[in-house]
């Protein structure tokens, strides 16, 4: 057992030095962010000295006179009340942007950056389509085309003020209406700047860029400019390796859009600080590269890895595509059992003896494995072949080390199916009706994932809520599921199921046991270890989620930062539960931020510490101001006295007990007020 040395670490106050290490290693617990993509450029609009811009549903605007550009979104300064832009349209005669979203809010941004909003719209109750099909400026006035009828806002007091069954009976229409000029550019549309006489657009890279007119055509006047960002705001899987994010931007999946299907391959990655796109593998199939669905990471090579997607299998070495895989030079079946060359992989993961299982969609023979030496075969299990091949989509898989089983799901409505697969012997079993202890059917139209907890229960995220395997009946072959049940405490001996028919669609477990539930419309649920209180529900209203349906979840254990894929784009969001340290040291834990600078008001979180251990934090004398027990690998501290004082300026002491009755000093905390 480890010792722990009292005193060992001098602290060196340095506020200049020190708080600006300890912030860069990680951010305030509750902290959001958005990683927003700008490459799709949609709409520009001229506003004097500033233009800006629409693209992917985010705005931003470049300044033509210092040439800054500035990103306008919920974390900025001033900060939007919405996230995902549809409409845009600039009111000369008030100089404010009208902003629409795609709930049907609206934000109206003046030129001098203040913000006000609308939520009539958003708020109407109507069995009507509120759709926006067209948006008119006339005057001070904006004009919104939607089967509700024509509604007008003025833009000067911030109100909709009026609504009209048709253009005719607009008061005022005679007015001039202001619109922007646009002509066809090489990149799309070009946009009409009266006061620096130019025109605007994308350029190749799909960055805002300065047109002249020259020779009957358009000529580039200017450096194309975006604000940093993802590709694409297109995000399905996400994973983390080599000290990066990648996200892959798919998907080839059941109950998806048939352009999300059937979108270009595109995996991302970010290090931290800039975002890159991983290098395309072309055409290596014979088919241009399609729909990137799945990742997978080598675990004896870093720099080996695999992308599984629409058009075949491809291998990655250094980032570099080094070679690809479909029904013409491996195992791989070709999609619906046809005459083709595609073969769809879903999902892939490797056993522990290195071989990498690559599961193929929309065919039979969906398991294959591929060894070091890249030879595959396929296996083939005829009491699971399906007449419909259109309902075949393999997603989860994942090799439990706990069971010695492979899982996955068929993820389709019409086949709900849970395999385990005994991957050594070849013995595969699927399960298709699901009964829970009680004895009543689960009926899942969809199962969309899987995951062990530390127990070795497999849970499944369905569109009938969670539910899981436990471990004992894995091992026993009883095919019955635990819904858990949650105490009404009510006096009445009645419980209810968990998040029972909340349609979950990926999750995650972190270090302290929590469970982050990603549903298909709910946002996010975050339930306790023992999975019986609701910890946060996190929405589009009360959180920066781009968008209420999540398609995936990862936690990053090394810096307790939860990374969510949503049907709108990327954010995260800092937890306080980190990896716990088997050795745990004074040498791995550390707060941040550490020092406190004078008027921080946030938590203080202390790092590299394990789970269950008590923590208590005393003065340099030793009186104390604060207990408790560590969740996962972190704990957090409000800065304040048992009494709920804000401590005075110092050296704060963090003691830990652990549970085999070490106790010792670990680090310290300077409070500078």
């Amino acid at each position: 057992m480890m010792q722990y040395h009292m005193y060992k670490r001098m602290l060196v106050i340095s506020l200049a030095i020190t708080l600006s290490v300890t912030m860069a290693m990680a951010e305030a617990v509750g902290t959001w962010r958005q990683y927003l993509s700008y490459s799709n450029i949609t709409k520009i609009e001229p506003a004097g000295s500033k233009v800006y811009v629409l693209a992917d549903g985010n705005l931003y605007s470049y300044n033509t006179a210092t040439t800054e550009v500035r990103e306008y979104n919920r974390m900025s300064q001033p900060a939007l009340n919405g996230s995902y832009i549809t409409h845009m349209a600039w009111v000369s005669a008030t100089k404010k942007l009208v902003i629409i979203y795609s709930d049907y809010f609206i934000d109206i941004l003046s030129n001098n950056d203040d913000v006000s909003f609308i939520t009539g719209l958003r708020d109407a109750s109507t069995y009507k389509d509120k759709t926006i099909d067209d948006v008119v400026v006339n005057g001070k006035y904006v004009l919104l085309t939607t089967e509700l009828g024509i509604l007008r806002i003025d833009t000067q007091k911030g109100v909709i003020e009026g609504k009209y069954n048709s253009m005719d009976d607009v008061p005022g229409m005679s007015e001039e209406g202001k619109e922007t000029e646009t002509k066809t550019g090489t990149y799309g549309t070009l946009y009409y700047d009266t006061t620096n006489k130019c025109w605007w657009g994308a350029d190749a890279n799909g960055k805002l860029t300065k047109y002249i007119e020259e020779d009957g055509g358009f000529v580039a006047a200017s450096s194309g400019v975006r604000p940093d960002g993802p590709e694409t705001s297109s995000c399905w899987k996400l994973y983390k390796h080599d000290g990066k994010l990648f996200v892959t931007a798919g998907a080839f999946a059941a109950g998806m859009a048939y352009d999300v299907m059937m979108s270009k391959g595109l995996v991302q990655y970010y290090d931290g600080d800039k975002w890159a796109v991983l290098e395309s593998p072309g055409s290596m199939t014979g088919t241009d590269y399609g729909a990137a669905n799945c990742m997978a990471f080598d675990p004896k090579d870093k720099s080996h890895f695999y992308v599984g997607a629409r058009t075949g299998l491809y291998e990655y070495r250094n980032y570099k595509p080094v070679s690809a895989y479909n029904s013409e030079n491996s195992s791989l079946p070709p999609l619906y059992n046809k005459n083709r060359t595609a073969s769809v992989i879903t999902s892939m993961a490797y056993d522990d003896s290195n071989n990498l299982w690559a599961m193929a969609g929309w065919c039979d023979n969906f398991i294959n494995r591929f060894d070091a030496n890249n030879q595959s075969e396929s296996f083939t299990h005829s009491q699971f072949s399906f007449s419909d091949l259109t309902t075949v989509d393999i997603q989860g898989t994942f090799v439990s080390p706990t069971n010695g089983l492979m899982f996955m799901v068929n993820n389709y409505w019409s086949k709900p199916v849970l395999y385990y697969y005994d991957y050594k012997n070849d013995r595969l079993n699927g399960i298709t009706s699901f009964f829970n202890d009680d004895g009543t059917n689960i009926t899942p139209l969809y199962l969309f994932g899987l995951k062990e907890d530390s127990e070795g229960n497999v849970w499944v995220a369905s569109s009938s809520g969670p539910f899981y395997w436990a471990k004992d009946n894995i091992r026993n072959g009883y095919e019955v599921f635990t819904q858990h049940k949650i105490s009404r405490d009510d006096g009445t001996g009645l419980a209810d199921y968990l998040l029972k028919n909340v349609s979950i669609r990926c999750m995650e477990i972190d270090a302290a046991g929590r469970k982050w539930f990603g549903t298909n419309g709910s946002g996010v649920y975050v339930i306790s270890s023992d999975n019986n209180s609701e910890l946060e529900h996190f929405t589009t209203k009360n959180s920066l989620l781009p968008s209420d349906v999540i398609y995936d979840i990862l936690l990053d254990e090394a810096t307790g930062t939860v990374w969510f894929a949503t049907s709108k784009g990327l954010c995260s969001y800092q937890s306080d539960v980190t990896e716990t340290y088997g050795n745990l040291s004074d040498d791995n834990v550390y707060a941040y931020p550490n020092p406190v600078a004078p008027g921080y008001t946030g938590d203080i979180t202390i790092k590299g510490l394990m789970d269950g251990y008590q923590v208590t934090i005393t003065t340099a004398s030793g009186y104390v101001v604060n207990k408790g027990v560590c969740s996962g690998g972190s704990y957090r501290w409000n800065g304040c006295d048992q009494n709920g004082d804000r401590v005075a300026s110092g050296v704060y002491m963090v003691l830990v007990s652990t549970n085999e009755g070490e106790k010792g000093c670990v680090t310290k905390i300077a409070m500078v007020k």
